[in-house]
């Protein structure tokens, strides 16, 4: 069962898609309006989330995927 254990603002417009990394240590957020990705650290032990200084710019961002890296 899922339960509300925080509600934080994003540093964007327009929240589109999000993702956890394959570690679970960080969430990444796609912000379309505001042509931005941004990152969010996950505390490991509560799941609450703080925001990073890590914005990338690019245009109309609509998904966010991990890809394994390559061998």
């Amino acid at each position: 069962m899922l339960t509300l254990i925080q509600a934080i603002p994003c540093p964007g417009v327009t929240p589109w898609d999000f993702a956890l990394d394959p570690t679970g240590r960080w969430l990444v957020v796609a912000m379309n309006t505001s042509n931005s990705i941004s990152e969010f650290a996950v505390d490991r032990f509560t799941g609450k989330l703080t925001v990073t200084a890590e914005t990338l710019s690019l245009p109309q961002p609509s998904n966010v995927a991990f890809m394994r890296a390559a061998d």
